[in-house]
C-alpha cells in the first residue's frame, strides 16, 4: 500500500504538468506565428512592406500633382492658341472679302495666295493645338491611372495585414505567450499592428473611401469652384461648378471647340443670365459628360450665343441631378453618389 507522503508528491507533480506545458517556450510560439519584437510590440513582417509603401504612394501622388500642374499650364497655352486661331479666322473672313472685291487678275491672284496662306496657317495651328492637347490629356490620364492602381494595390495588402492581426488577436496561445514573455522581462509587450502601420492604413482607408464615394477635386478661383469635365469623350475642360444652374451651359466658342455646333433643328430657348439679362440659347443634347469616374449619357445642355464672349462654362443640374452630392469647399472636394431609379 502506497504511503501518504508519496501519494501526495505524485499528485502535486501531475497537477503541475499542464502548467509546464502551457508555459513551454513562449518565444518559439511567437516566432512560429511569424511575429518578431519591435520596441514593445510583436509585429508580422508584412507590415514593414506596407510602411515602406508610403514612399511609392507619395511618389504616385506627386506625379499626379505634377501632371495636373502641367495640365493647368497647358490650358493657358491652349487658350492662347485658340485666341490665335480665332484671330486667323477673322483675317480669313476679311481676306475672302478682299478676294471678292479684287479689280483685276493680278490683285485676285495676290489675294488668293494670301487667303491660301491663312488657311494653311489656321490648319497647322489647329493641328498643333490638338496634338499638344491630346499629349497633355494622355499624360494626366496615365498619372491618374497609376496613382489609383498604386493606391488600390496597397489598400488590399494593408487590409490583408490587418486581417492577419485580427486572427492573431483571437489566438489564446499567442496572447498567453506575449503575456508570459512580458512577465519574464517585467515589461508590457503587446501584439501589433504598430503605430506606423496604423497611420498609413488610416491614410489608405481614407483615400480609398473617398475614391469609392466618388470624391472629385475642386479648385477655388476668384470665389468660384472649378471642376474638370470631359464632354463627348474630348480632352478635359475646366468648368464652374454651379449647383444652382438648372442646366449645363456652354459658351458658343467653348462648344464649337468641342465640335458642338448648333443647327437649324436645335430648338432655341430663352435663358436668364446671372445678371438678369434674357438671351436666346440653343438647347442641345451632349453625348456624354464625365466628372471623375462618373459618366452620364445624353445630357441636356444650353449653348449660349456667340455675342456672350465672357460667359463661363457651367456644370449644372442636367448633370448633377443624376447624383446626390456634397460640396466640401474647405477640402476642395465634390462627393458624388449616383441616384438609383427608385430615388
Amino acid at each position: 500500500m502506497m504511503n501518504k507522503p508519496l501519494t501526495l508528491l505524485l499528485l502535486l507533480c501531475a497537477a503541475a504538468l499542464p502548467a509546464m506545458t502551457t508555459l513551454a517556450d513562449p518565444v518559439k510560439t511567437l516566432e512560429d506565428a511569424g511575429l518578431s519584437r519591435t520596441g514593445m510590440e510583436y509585429v508580422i513582417p508584412e507590415e514593414t512592406e506596407i510602411i515602406r509603401a508610403r514612399t511609392e504612394i507619395k511618389k504616385a501622388q506627386r506625379a499626379l500633382k505634377d501632371a495636373e500642374k502641367d495640365f493647368r499650364s497647358a490650358e493657358k497655352k491652349i487658350g492662347k492658341a485658340q485666341a490665335y486661331i480665332a484671330h486667323l479666322q477673322r483675317e480669313i473672313e476679311e481676306m475672302k472679302d478682299k478676294v471678292r472685291r479684287s479689280d483685276d487678275q493680278k490683285e485676285y491672284a495676290r489675294n488668293m495666295k494670301a487667303y491660301d496662306a491663312l488657311v494653311a496657317s489656321i490648319e497647322k495651328a489647329q493641328a498643333d493645338r490638338k496634338e499638344f492637347e491630346e499629349k497633355q490629356q494622355i499624360k494626366i490620364d496615365d498619372a491618374k491611372a497609376a496613382y489609383i492602381a498604386t493606391m488600390v494595390t496597397w489598400v488590399q495588402k494593408a487590409a490583408a495585414v490587418q486581417d492577419k492581426y485580427d486572427e492573431l488577436a483571437k489566438n489564446e496561445d499567442i496572447n498567453n505567450a506575449i503575456k508570459t514573455v512580458s512577465e519574464q522581462d517585467k515589461r508590457k509587450y503587446v501584439l501589433g499592428p504598430s503605430r506606423s502601420f496604423q497611420s498609413i492604413n488610416r491614410e489608405l482607408t481614407k483615400a480609398a473611401g473617398e475614391y469609392q464615394r466618388g470624391a472629385v477635386d475642386l479648385r477655388k478661383e476668384h470665389n468660384t469652384l472649378h471642376i474638370d469635365v470631359r464632354i463627348n469623350g474630348k480632352p478635359i475642360r475646366s468648368m464652374i461648378l454651379d449647383t444652382g444652374a438648372s442646366s449645363v451651359s456652354l459658351p458658343f466658342m467653348f462648344a464649337k471647340d468641342l465640335g458642338i455646333n448648333p443647327g437649324a433643328s436645335d430648338p432655341v430657348v430663352q435663358v436668364q443670365m446671372a445678371d438678369g439679362k434674357i438671351v436666346d440659347a440653343w438647347k442641345m443634347t451632349l453625348e456624354s459628360v464625365q466628372v471623375g469616374e462618373f459618366i452620364v449619357n445624353d445630357v441636356e445642355a444650353l449653348v449660349l450665343p456667340e455675342s456672350l464672349h465672357a460667359a463661363p462654362a457651367l456644370l449644372g443640374n442636367t448633370f448633377l441631378g443624376n447624383f446626390t452630392f456634397e460640396v466640401d469647399p474647405d477640402r476642395g472636394k465634390l462627393i458624388l453618389s449616383r441616384l438609383t431609379k427608385e430615388e
